[in-house]
């Protein structure tokens, strides 16, 4: 889902799809009516009857590389004064990390948010 129209647009199918079962439409009906697979009808309208709602569910994301010590070892490495003029290849290295160096720079503009 690219932007909030497309998030609205298929907001309003769901609503359509629950509106069309609770008017007395079988699943077949829908799906064919809707040009939508039986599994997708059957998926929202078990959404909808379990919580009440049609809005997508909270996911958990990807799961990060870095601990919350690997994370305050960057932070500290970066902000060390004898490191002034490092970049994220010699944090990476000095601390003998496997990940990236956008992550590295990205755990250091996190940590200057907090």
């Amino acid at each position: 889902m690219g932007d909030n129209t497309d998030h609205h647009d298929s907001y309003t199918r769901r609503a359509q799809i629950v509106g069309m079962h609770v008017a007395g439409r079988n699943v077949s009906e829908i799906a064919r009516d809707m040009g939508i697979s039986k599994p997708t009808v059957r998926l929202w309208l078990r959404r909808h009857q379990e919580s009440g709602s049609m809005r997508y569910l909270p996911r958990t994301g990807r799961p990060r590389k870095t601990t919350a010590d690997e994370d305050a070892r960057i932070v500290a490495d970066i902000n060390n004064p004898r490191h002034r003029f490092t970049n994220c290849v010699s944090t990476r290295e000095r601390l003998h990390l496997q990940i990236s160096t956008r992550t590295i720079g990205r755990r250091f503009l996190l940590s200057r948010k907090n």
